[in-house]
C-alpha cells in the first residue's frame, strides 16, 4: 500500500526576499502613502506602478483600511483621484524625514483639478525613469523644503548615477513674453550655478518644442521686467541678458509619441557630454 503523505505548502517567505506576504503588503501600503504625501494626489494607475502591482485592486484595499480617500474628477479622466486620509498621512509622515505640508489635500473637495493632467504626467514620467534607468527622484514638494528662496523649482528632479542632476519640466502650453523670458533666465542661472546639470522638457507638441528651441538660441536677448507706476509689468530697458551658446547643449526635449526612445537617447547624450567635459 502506497503511504499517504501530506502535501507541504510552499513557504511564501522563501520566494519574497525573506519577507512574509504581510510584510510585503505593508511595505506596498507605506510606499504608496509616502508617494501620495510627496505629490498630493495620485491616480489608480500611479498607485499600481508605485506598488509594483499587476492589477488595480490596491486603491480599494487602502480605502477599506482607512488610508486613502477616493474622489471623483470633474473631467472624468481619470475617473477618480486619491488623497491621503488622516491615518494615511500619519503613516507617511512617520517614515518621512522632511516636513511636507499636506493640509490642503485633507479637504479633497477644495482641491483645484486644473493641473491634474500636468501633475499626473510628472509622476508617470518619473516612474518610467525610475524603473528604466534607476534614477533617484525628488518631487516638487520635496524640493520646496530645501530650495533657495526666490529660485525656480522644476516639476521634478532626477539624479542619474548619483552624478547628473536633471531638472524636469512638463510643458503643455506655450509661454510668451515676460513668462518665457523669466523661465529662460531662471534655467540659465540654475545651470551656471550648478544647481542642475541638464533640463528635460516633456512637451505636448512639436510647435512648443520648436518655439522653445528658437527662444533658446545663443546670442538672443532676454528682457528683464519691472512694475511701473500703474503696477504693470514693463521691460527694464537697462537690463538685458544674452543667451549663452551652450544652452541648447544642456536642454533636451521628449514627446509622448516616442517617449522611451527619446528618454534613452537623452540619457546616453548626457553621459557622453559628461565624458567630453571631463576630457577637455
Amino acid at each position: 500500500m502506497i503511504p499517504i503523505t501530506k502535501k507541504r505548502m510552499p513557504i511564501a517567505k522563501k520566494y519574497l526576499n525573506a519577507e512574509s506576504p504581510v510584510e510585503r503588503h505593508r511595505k506596498k501600503l507605506l510606499r504608496v502613502c509616502k508617494w501620495a504625501l510627496c505629490h498630493g494626489v495620485v491616480s489608480a494607475e500611479i498607485i499600481k506602478n508605485v506598488a509594483h502591482q499587476q492589477n488595480n485592486s490596491l486603491p480599494k484595499q487602502m480605502i477599506k483600511k482607512g488610508l486613502l480617500i477616493e474622489n471623483k474628477t470633474v473631467s472624468g479622466w481619470p475617473r477618480f483621484f486619491y488623497t491621503l486620509s488622516q491615518a494615511g498621512l500619519d503613516l507617511a509622515t512617520s517614515y518621512s524625514p522632511n516636513f511636507i505640508d499636506y493640509n490642503k489635500y485633507l479637504s479633497p473637495q477644495k482641491i483645484s483639478q486644473t493641473k491634474f493632467e500636468h501633475d499626473f504626467s510628472v509622476q508617470k514620467l518619473s516612474l518610467l525613469a525610475i524603473q528604466k534607468f534607476g534614477v533617484k527622484y525628488l518631487s516638487q514638494a520635496q524640493m520646496a523644503t530645501r530650495h533657495v528662496k526666490g529660485t525656480k523649482i522644476p516639476d521634478a528632479l532626477w539624479i542619474h548615477k548619483n552624478i547628473f542632476k536633471i531638472a524636469v519640466e512638463i510643458e503643455y502650453s506655450q509661454k510668451f513674453g515676460r513668462i518665457l523670458d523669466e523661465t529662460l533666465s531662471a534655467i540659465i542661472q540654475s545651470l551656471v550655478a550648478g544647481e542642475f546639470h541638464y533640463y528635460y522638457f516633456f512637451v505636448r507638441s512639436n510647435v512648443i518644442k520648436t518655439n522653445y528651441i528658437d527662444a533658446m538660441k545663443g546670442g538672443r536677448h532676454i528682457h528683464s521686467y519691472i512694475k511701473n507706476d500703474q503696477n504693470r509689468w514693463v521691460k527694464d530697458t537697462n537690463k538685458l541678458e544674452v543667451i549663452p551658446d551652450w544652452l541648447l547643449d544642456k536642454v533636451f526635449f521628449m514627446q509622448e509619441e516616442n517617449l522611451l526612445g527619446d528618454l534613452t537617447s537623452i540619457m546616453q547624450a548626457c553621459e557622453q557630454f559628461a565624458v567630453e567635459e571631463v576630457n577637455q
